[in-house]
């Protein structure tokens, strides 16, 4: 007789986040070349040095990122439309710049013929058409017209390579303004040559130029600097070698330098007009001493200059969390790095600066701050107050290091360059706590925060950013920098400072068999190294002892961790110098760091970058290591995720992306994992106790560059991601309820399995088990099916428990 046991587990699938929505208080990251749609003024991207390009359709309010898989950003990346709203071209900087194509609306973008073997610095297209395309090399402009199959080499320069500042299309008609001159085709791109410019001084380059057209009459506008300072990729950044502001109506004698005009201390980089518009220009750059984002606008074709964007005391700009008096001042912004003028709105401007971007839609009379939810924007002419608590509206272009819960509510954010965050709400809003107000120590970054039993915070501070990532490897990056040890007795609103090492500090640990000891990872390839107080509650007043060298190392200390035991386990990370230097790896010490053992993987020895801990092993013996791939020879390919399950006696690669940053593994369930990593975006697997877990890339996350995962200590289905260059992100993993009434009939040889319906399942998996008392983990996956029907065939065993879940 065959017995059949049916078993409805009440068993909650864990689902994946189906968003991961941005949070933070936005800002504090270069932004680049915005580009201004001619069919909808409220759609812009605006380009940033991480990679992410922003994109709105609703004017600013809010921000999406295109999802890197489809195209990614660089201070030379541009965005350029078309005559069809469909058809965009664009510069993509996954593998260098290359040019790229969109024929629906920006949704997917597709390579297209490179001559430049992904080395761009510019291009342009004919706004009028959708065929006509221009990008340069570094000496080389070249021209397609078909859509960008196909490119011919029209022009080449010399000297310092052929920097493109700007086109102008009218039909077969085209100019390009180049550091070599001002370059003309009259059919339509077959060929180029330089035109005279008779006015513009001799040893002056084009660096920004423009025109339009109204009627019949043509109108230029360029700035100009001398010829040996202009090279290709020059941006706003290098705005004090401007030498002249120069207009052309095509027809006149000559060319006239308006830079006398201006008002003084202006200094002009970009210049802009949109294409229905020839006495309305436009002109970017700063203002020394100052040394603010300014503009400048002629409404009389150039024969007189106003300063638009008054950004002392505020009078005319509502602004985010920069502005006079606030988190951080206007000089904070700097000048302009990237400047645009709507196509067909002359009365619409964008800006953008080292960590925002502003916008103006009636002719620079009123500007507004685009980083932050326009219900958090401060009134014009006022002081921005400080510590304010803003929401995200998407446009987070800043590195988050860490993230850290003191309650359910109360969390606080390691940032890059804008230091640190808190939030009162559980991440909704956020403000900068008061942390180093006056700059005494400039910090830039808080790195790492831990908690005491006693409620303290202890925070990780550095004047160096962007530790251990590909810039920030050698001495000569590093040993200069400053860094302390910051405490918080408010859970974090306040800190003050505790200890200072004068060398950066990037990681903290407690252990948990002493309350009076700390460790510290102390950066500098001479005097730093693990440091440790016995001490602790005598604060500002304890002192710190550089415990022993591990073997190799360099002065590069990464993560620190205490086991339950009081093992001290760290990691060591890249140095370089002409090349990486054998000095990186795990070590680990039972006498609290007097002594190390080397438990490196010979995986390990150039850049090792987390190790963590398994929460699943009571014992602690199971370690995760991320290491990422070098260049250079022996590095190469040395990367991936290692798991040793005797404290790194031994270790196998279970996740093989060669640039992974870190691994997390979900607290109620010891198969789930995530693997973040610095170019295949967010992977994750369920079956992380496999001996080769399969890891998927989530489609869901669209940055390529997540850092850690956390997950929330008070609600564990809400999953952040803390990334390099995207701020953070928020996913809710609400869990579906497990089918219920299973039940089984049999039909001749087979079983016929039947279950209630579960809102918002996509799939159910029906198991099987002989062991009554066996766990769910080690059942049979029998099938999946999208139904809430299944056929099995009857069991030969005498007895069989089934179960149904929900997905």
């Amino acid at each position: 007789m065959r017995v059949v046991v049916l078993l409805a587990l009440v068993l909650s699938a864990f689902a994946q986040p189906a968003e991961w929505l941005p949070r933070g208080r936005g800002g504090g990251g270069s932004q680049f070349n915005p580009s201004i749609s001619p069919f909808n003024a409220s759609e812009f991207y605006v380009g940033c040095d991480m990679g992410e390009w922003f994109h709105t359709t609703d004017n600013g309010l809010s921000f999406e990122i295109v999802d890197f898989r489809q195209l990614t950003s660089s201070p030379t990346c541009v965005v350029r439309f078309t005559s069809d709203a469909q058809v965009r071209y664009a510069l993509d900087s996954e593998y260098g710049a290359r040019p790229v194509k969109s024929t629906d609306g920006g949704a997917t973008w597709n390579t297209m013929d490179d001559p430049t073997s992904e080395d761009a610095y510019a291009l342009f297209a004919d706004p009028n058409r959708t065929d006509r395309v221009i990008v340069g090399g570094y000496d080389n402009l070249y021209f397609s017209s078909d859509g960008g199959a196909n490119f011919s080499d029209e022009y080449s320069g010399g000297g310092n390579g052929l920097h493109l500042a700007g086109a102008f299309f009218r039909g077969d008609t085209i100019y390009v303004g180049t550091n070599q001159g001002l370059l003309r085709s009259t059919n339509a791109g077959a060929s180029f040559s330089l035109v005279s410019t008779p006015g513009i001084a001799a040893g002056q380059a084009i660096i920004s130029f423009a025109g339009s057209v109204v009627g019949g009459t043509v109108r230029f506008l360029c700035t100009t600097a001398p010829t040996a300072d202009v090279y290709p990729g020059i941006g706003g950044a290098d705005f004090e070698i401007t030498q002249g502001l120069y207009t052309y109506t095509l027809g006149d004698a000559s060319w006239v330098n308006r830079i006398a005009s201006l008002p003084a201390g202006s200094i002009p980089f970009w210049v802009g007009m949109s294409h229905n518009e020839i006495d309305t220009l436009w002109a970017a750059g700063s203002n020394p001493p100052f040394y603010h984002p300014h503009i400048l606008r002629s409404t009389n074709g150039g024969a007189n200059w106003t300063s638009v964007m008054s950004t002392v005391n505020n009078v005319n700009v509502q602004t985010g969390w920069c502005g006079q008096s606030g988190d951080e001042g206007w000089g904070w912004a700097g000048q302009a790095l990237g400047f645009a003028v709507a196509p067909n709105n002359p009365w619409q401007v964008m800006i953008t600066d080292y960590g925002f971007t502003h916008i103006t839609t009636d002719g620079g009379a009123s500007f507004r701050a685009l980083y932050v939810d326009a219900s958090d924007l401060n009134p014009s002419g006022a002081s921005t107050p400080q510590h304010l608590f803003y929401h995200s509206n998407g446009l987070e272009p800043t590195s988050v290091w860490h993230i850290h819960w003191s309650s359910p509510t109360r969390m606080f954010a390691s940032w890059t360059d804008i230091t640190a965050g808190y939030s009162n709400d559980g991440g909704e809003t956020w403000a900068r706590p008061s942390l180093d107000d006056n700059n005494a120590h400039s910090v830039n970054t808080i790195y790492h925060v831990v908690q005491h039993a006693n409620g303290k915070l202890y925070g990780a501070g550095s004047s160096i950013h962007d530790l251990y990532q590909s810039t920030y490897l050698t001495d000569a990056r590093i040993d200069g920098g400053d860094g302390q040890i910051w405490l918080s007795l408010d859970s974090s609103a306040t800190w003050t400072m505790m200890h200072d090492f004068n060398h950066p500090v990037i990681w903290l640990a407690l252990d948990p068999t002493n309350s009076e000891r700390m460790y510290a990872s102390v950066v500098h390839s001479t005097q730093g190294g693990i440091f440790v107080t016995n001490n602790l509650s005598a604060g500002s007043g304890s002192t710190w002892t550089r415990v022993g060298i591990p073997p190799r190392t360099q002065g590069h200390p990464y993560i620190v961790e205490v086991l339950n035991d009081g093992t001290v386990v760290c990691t060591y990370s890249g140095r370089r110098t002409t090349q990486f230097t054998y000095s990186s790896g795990t070590f680990v010490s039972a006498n609290q760091g007097a002594t190390w053992t080397d438990r490196s993987d010979s995986m390990m020895v150039y850049w090792t970058k987390d190790i963590v801990i398994d929460p699943h092993d009571a014992a602690q013996n199971t370690w995760y290591v991320a290491v990422h791939r070098g260049w250079g020879g022996a590095p190469n390919d040395r990367g991936g995720v290692f798991r040793s399950t005797n404290r790194g006696v031994s270790w196998t690669r279970i996740c093989d992306e060669l640039y992974s940053e870190s691994i997390a593994i979900h607290p109620n369930n010891a198969d789930i994992a995530y693997v973040t990593t610095e170019t295949a975006g967010l992977l994750y697997t369920e079956n992380l106790s496999s001996a080769t877990p399969t890891w998927t890339a989530l489609p869901e996350y669209p940055f390529a560059h997540p850092q850690r995962v956390f997950f929330n200590p008070f609600d564990h289905d809400e999953v952040w991601v803390a990334s390099f260059g995207n701020g953070m992100r928020k996913g809710t993993t609400a869990a579906i309820a497990a089918p219920l009434a299973l039940t089984a009939i049999a039909v001749g040889d087979s079983l016929a399995f039947h279950w209630q319906a579960v809102s918002g399942a996509a799939q159910y998996k029906l198991w099987s088990s002989a062991d009554t008392h066996a766990p769910f983990e080690t059942y049979t996956l029998e099938l999946s099916t999208a139904n809430t029907t299944a056929m099995l065939p009857v069991s030969p065993s005498n007895m069989r428990i089934y179960a149904v879940t929900a997905e």
